[in-house]
């Protein structure tokens, strides 16, 4: 199990993380439930433990489902009741120090809509919002916004959801990037490199990187090239390294008679690689 370390922050509102997260525990569970783009996701679970708060948000998939399979029997399907599908879940821990450890889930919420969900619940009208960044090492930040010039990024994407079929269509690589149904594993790695240095802070690039940023959990890596001096050597900056994220070995989970991973040693394993990284970050 893959998780993703991102900044948080509440926007234009009063709230703070505690106080938006207290309103969400303190409805009942059809009370939670927000639908974006037809999607219905909710918030579960939400505890605090200790400095920490533990949530469990849930996307609810009707379609595209996997079947029931056994030794030496045909594929067959589940049972379902109207209304019913596949709980896709996806586990939070929150630092109130402006924090997130994201649990990867290729078909659960991803960082945005968990964004898009918490801010549906902030006080403070419209503009009122949740960002929420992945982490990059403040020095390497400084280092690509600080640089004289752009040269260009590398940048490799688990492109699960891009087909031939797609690339004769010329889908951009936002669409591809948003096609929910997955049709195979693959990776698209992508060089894009200008003819000429771009000044420093070239907004063109700043707003790819954004767009990368946004799809996290599916960019698996994202280096960007820059250049301090003109007569200087170009320098390959690595935005995406080693303290964003952490792998938890699946045999570190417990699982439950239904063979999905339970909600307590999801959040437990996150907790754990969560605290040392929040001391060594």
């Amino acid at each position: 199990m893959r998780v993703h370390y991102y900044q948080c922050q509440i926007m234009e509102s009063d709230d703070t993380l505690d106080t938006v997260l207290q309103r969400i525990a303190g409805k009942n569970l059809v009370s939670r439930e927000m639908s974006f783009s037809d999607t219905p996701i909710i918030a579960e679970h939400v505890s605090k433990n200790g400095e920490l708060y533990d949530t469990d948000f849930t996307l609810r998939r009707m379609t595209g489902g996997p079947g029931l399979a056994a030794r030496g029997e045909e594929t067959r399907d589940f049972q379902f009741n109207p209304g019913e599908g596949f709980g896709e879940q996806t586990a939070v821990v929150w630092s109130p120090k402006g924090y997130a450890a994201i649990q990867y889930n290729h078909r659960g919420p991803k960082s945005v809509g968990i964004a898009n969900y918490i801010g549906s619940f902030l006080r403070g009208g419209k503009d009122a919002r949740m960002e929420m960044t992945p982490y990059v090492d403040p020095d390497i930040w400084t280092r690509f916004v600080d640089c004289n010039s752009h040269l260009g990024m590398e940048c490799t994407i688990n492109a699960q959801s891009l087909t031939e079929e797609m690339a004769e269509g010329n889908i951009t690589l936002e669409q591809a990037l948003l096609m929910r149904q997955a049709t195979g594993m693959g990776k698209l790695k992508l060089s894009i490199f200008y003819g000429q240095d771009r000044p420093g802070g070239d907004v063109n690039l700043f707003t790819q990187v954004k767009q990368l940023f946004e799809r996290r959990e599916v960019v698996e890596s994202l280096k960007v090239k820059v250049r301090n001096d003109v007569d200087a050597a170009s320098e390959l900056l690595n935005l995406f390294g080693h303290q964003d994220s952490d792998d938890i070995p699946n045999d570190e989970l417990d699982q439950t008679e239904g063979r999905r991973y339970t909600r307590e040693s999801r959040l437990r394993e996150i907790r754990l690689v969560f605290e040392i990284w929040l001391q060594e970050s």
